[in-house]
């Protein structure tokens, strides 16, 4: 599993027991210099998930200071690391080997240092970008290919990339940093650091999965589909509500992947963030929604393309706003499908609320007036969480209960069962016509 012939490049796909691997050294090297150690972290290219990596396990180990570095060194010594020749400001590197070649590096790094930041610093960003680790491994591929048996041109053909990662997120942190003052009020505290404590593209591996993804609010269309055999389970999700499942269905020959995001903003973007970080990039969601116009017909489609954000999640994902704006080529595919069907439809601003019994009158009459013609609890984080993961992402509502009247009116819009399958299979085209990037 682990090894690599001297001044050779031979990469080997990602593999979760790299990450088992590092816990058991780490525990190894606690137990050892655990004396001399602040903190020790997995780097490189195999702690990042999706990322093919030569098979050789990089460790950061940061130190306060480089006092004790002869004895930390006997100490390596005795678990077969031995110190290499490299002379670098704030960093000592040992190695070791086996017979089937070189299996590891530690770096001995300054704590909070320069070496020790910027190994964190690149790992994190990655993690958090699975776009950006999909252009390292290609371009980790090509290079490989050109410097098969020359490890020092593979690594100097890197550098540019990785440079100008690292200063990307160096940028990022900087824009964090200087935001993250105290606000009025904790909503408007937004930090765009990219890497936050729990990242869903570190626990969820990627698997073959297509790039289309419908977003299904309608759970007896999903039930129907797994009972007619038009559904396969591609993988598991869960959380303290139970399981969710993550389905692929097959449309003209074409795959797509579907879920069901639960109910409700939190549950929605989480939902989101984990099928992302599966490997999912082209988003088409379809559900019902309340109306702020009761001319507008149960049944009646909307495509939002902007959402009031009424609720809390879209502002841990954007600056403070009052809008946020559907991918303008998913709206726009979603029209195309329509049209192609001859099925009529409204392009309207709808609203995003996080408090089901709080649509009082005068909120309803404020958002009219400023255009929303619906209103549901999904929209704004949806189209916010797509923002900042850098994916596609539109919707298509049909209109459901009357919020437009003196007394609420719940139409039997949830008993539509025509309307919602009809409504899944044109996000299932629109979906498909997204990724295909051309019109219907």
């Amino acid at each position: 599993m682990l090894g690599a012939p001297r001044n050779t490049v031979h990469l080997q796909p990602y593999h979760p027991a790299w990450k088992s691997m590092f816990e058991r050294d780490e525990a190894q090297l606690q137990n050892v210099i655990g004396a001399y150690v602040v903190d020790i972290q997995h780097v490189g290219s195999t702690s990042i998930v999706g990322l093919d990596a030569k098979p050789m396990i990089d460790i950061a180990i940061g130190v306060a200071t480089f006092d004790h570095v002869d004895e930390i060194a006997s100490e390596l010594k005795t678990l077969g690391y031995l110190r290499l020749r490299v002379k670098l400001d704030g960093k000592v590197v040992f190695a070791k080997d086996t017979d089937m070649g070189r299996t590891h590096y530690l770096h001995l790094e300054i704590y909070n240092g320069v070496h020790w930041n910027a190994h964190l610093l690149f790992r994190d960003y990655l993690r958090a970008h699975p776009e950006v680790v999909e252009s390292y491994l290609q371009l980790k591929r090509e290079l490989a290919v050109q410097f098969s048996d020359d490890v020092k041109s593979y690594t100097d053909s890197k550098k540019a990339f990785v440079d100008a990662i690292l200063a990307q997120a160096q940028k990022e942190r900087s824009e964090s940093d200087e935001s993250m003052q105290k606000k009025v009020y904790p909503i408007l505290e937004f930090d765009p650091a990219t890497h936050a404590m729990i990242n869903a593209a570190e626990h969820i591996r990627p698997i073959d999965i297509p790039e289309s993804c419908v977003v299904c609010f309608f759970k007896d269309v999903i039930d129907k589909l797994v009972r007619d055999g038009h559904a396969r389970v591609l993988t598991e999700l869960g959380s303290e509500s139970g399981k969710n499942l993550v389905y692929e269905v097959n449309y003209n020959g074409q795959r797509v992947a579907l879920f069901h995001p639960g109910v409700g903003a939190p549950s929605a973007a989480a939902f989101l963030e984990e099928v992302i970080a599966l490997g999912c990039k082209k988003f088409i969601a379809c559900g019902g929604a309340g109306v702020l116009d009761k001319h507008i017909q149960v049944g009646h489609i909307v495509i939002p393309n902007s959402a009031v954000r009424d609720e809390g999640t879209s502002y841990h994902y954007l600056e403070p706003g009052r809008e946020v704006e559907a991918d303008a080529n998913g709206v726009r595919a979603i029209e195309e499908v329509l049209s192609a069907h001859g099925v009529p439809y409204i392009v309207s601003k709808t609203w995003t609320t996080d408090a089901f019994y709080r649509s009082t009158p005068k909120k309803v009459e404020l958002r009219k007036s400023e255009g929303c013609l619906t209103v549901e609890m999904e929209c704004a984080a949806f189209f916010a969480v797509a923002k900042f993961r850098n994916v596609a992402f539109a919707q298509l509502l049909y209109g459901g209960d009357d919020l437009d009247s003196e007394v609420w009116d719940a139409r039997d819009w949830n008993k539509q069962w025509h309307v919602r399958e009809r409504l899944f299979w044109l996000a299932v085209a629109s979906c498909i016509a997204l990724s295909a990037g051309e019109k219907v």
